[in-house]
């Protein structure tokens, strides 16, 4: 059967499943809780950190997987939460938004090397995205590299003053809740006083939103849930259904909204590990994007110590929606942010095309206990 991930959103898995082989399993973990020596289990931190799912791999085979059995916040989908269950994603959305760019990069303009996709990446995102009526948005005159790396210089708050003036809520009211576009809801926002200086990093929902318009419009007449369907979707041999939030113009939802299994969110992150190969070892994303889009280049790069989203356990480097965590090897299992979701592929010096270490997190915000995306 063809994938079909068009306006409703929905997506039927590829007509061969790439294997994804069982080795040894670890069985239970257990780690340091706190800032005390008490230990605790994997099942007491996925309760506290409301996961829904926990995979690990090594050398592309399963070593640990965990679903939440209690089903208090992993309730999208009938049934017990298994491997079968497709959970929403918030984060991982938009490492997968960044790749689809690459790959759009790479079809409409045949891009190839890091020159060729530096070219187009310098480029200001009103190159591609349009104000259909004014007011102009702050992103126009905004080289499109900038918007990828969170240093737009758009004024937003992406979760405002403990919980209030949240720029994100309101993204979720006007957009998810189909009031407004992306566009037209990106035209009310404008930029900071930087100078010729790069702006400071800045988390935000809208700079990921805006590099989807951007990859949908590189596109011509094609949608960018098709264009995954056809592409991504089907290389990684995704094994099940997959859906995607979409705007009022069902315009794919950047920077959050995408639903799938775990395992079939493992087969992008081993997409991404091998570089844009598939498990084929077919070439389908140049792996020069993977050199820009996955690695920190230079200092301006790092998230630093005085920038609210700096993490002193895990100094990151950030570049196209995908941040290095530059330390020993680990599997990070953090508790902080119970609303987000990640692949991680921890290794002593970043990302290594030859580290065969994966961990997918699934986790289940408030927010999202009943999500439906459409």
């Amino acid at each position: 059967m063809r994938p079909n991930l068009r306006k409703t959103g929905k997506s039927n898995p590829p007509s061969r499943t790439a294997p994804l082989a069982q080795g040894d399993l670890i069985g239970e973990i257990g780690y340091r809780c706190g800032e005390s020596a008490k230990p605790c289990s994997i099942t007491e931190f996925m309760d506290k950190a409301r996961v829904c799912a926990l995979l690990v791999l090594k050398s592309q085979k399963v070593r640990f997987y965990r679903f939440d059995s209690s089903n208090r916040f992993c309730q999208s989908d009938p049934g017990p939460n298994g491997w079968g269950s497709a959970s929403g994603i918030a984060s991982v959305t938009k490492s997968i938004t960044s790749t689809l760019l690459g790959h759009a990069i790479a079809s409409k303009f045949r891009a190839r090397t890091r020159g060729e996709f530096h070219a187009i990446l310098s480029k200001p995102v009103d190159r591609f995205v349009k104000d259909e009526q004014p007011p102009r948005s702050a992103y126009n005159g905004v080289p499109l590299d900038r918007a990828m790396r969170m240093r737009s210089g758009v004024i937003w708050r992406e979760n405002g003053w403990h919980g209030w003036f949240s720029d994100n809520e309101q993204f979720r009211r006007r957009v998810r809740g189909k009031w407004e576009t992306v566009t037209e809801f990106a035209s009310k926002y404008r930029g900071a006083a930087t100078g010729p200086e790069t702006p400071e990093f800045n988390y935000s929902a809208l700079d990921a939103a805006m590099a989807a318009v951007a990859a949908e419009a590189m596109l011509g007449n094609e949608r960018l849930t098709e264009f995954l369907e056809h592409g991504i979707w089907r290389a990684i041999g995704a094994e099940a259904p997959a859906s995607w939030g979409v705007d009022k113009a069902e315009t794919a939802i950047g920077p959050c909204c995408f639903r799938a299994t775990v395992r079939d969110l493992a087969r992008f992150g081993l997409f991404v590990l091998n570089k844009g190969r598939n498990a084929d070892g077919r070439q389908i994303i140049p792996s020069a994007w993977f050199d820009i889009a996955t690695k920190g280049h230079s200092s301006i790069d790092a998230i630093l110590w005085d920038n609210p989203s700096f993490n002193p356990g895990c100094p990151l480097d950030y570049r196209y929606f995908f941040g290095g965590c530059f330390r020993v090897a680990r599997i990070s299992l953090r508790s902080d942010a119970p609303g987000s979701s990640f692949i991680s592929i921890p290794t002593p010096t970043g990302y290594r095309p030859d580290q065969r270490l994966g961990c997918m997190d699934e986790r289940r915000p408030p927010a999202m206990r009943n999500a439906q995306s459409t």
